[in-house]
């Protein structure tokens, strides 16, 4: 049976810990500012972490999905020296080749939102307002 906190947990959570440290504070292209590592998923044999990332910045003229490709492509491009740094500061044998890829659940989770207020409008337009208030509580 697995332990509920296994290895590849704790790594996932170190790579997590160390890879935010080291893009806030020994990086120094403005471009990968304002980055946040939302999650890490480390393979069970140690080969790929893919790191899920969110990027707060100011919308530019060309838009929210050119910004999220370019720091997608600056992230790639920086993954070497990124494992390198890692592999200076953790402890471990192996370190996984990392993989980025742009976390767009905030952008979902907007949209859902969105939806189920049309949905509640919609539906109050529809009923008068004393039938929603008889529901029990």
């Amino acid at each position: 049976m697995a332990k509920e906190y296994s290895r590849i947990t704790r790594i996932a959570d170190l790579i997590h810990r160390e890879l935010t440290t080291i893009l806030q504070q020994e990086i120094a292209d403005p471009r990968l500012r304002f980055i946040t590592i939302t999650a890490v998923k480390v393979s069970r044999d140690l080969a790929f972490a893919d790191i899920l990332f969110t990027k707060l910045d100011v919308i530019s003229s060309r838009g929210q999905q050119t910004a999220t490709e370019e720091s997608v492509k600056l992230l790639k491009k920086a993954a070497s020296r990124l494992r390198y740094r890692l592999a200076h500061k953790l402890e471990l044998r192996v370190i996984p080749l990392l993989r980025f890829s742009y976390d767009d659940s905030d952008i979902q989770c907007q949209r859902l939102h969105h939806l189920i207020d049309n949905a509640v409008a919609s539906d109050k337009t529809r009923r008068p307002d004393n039938t929603i208030a008889d529901l029990p509580q």
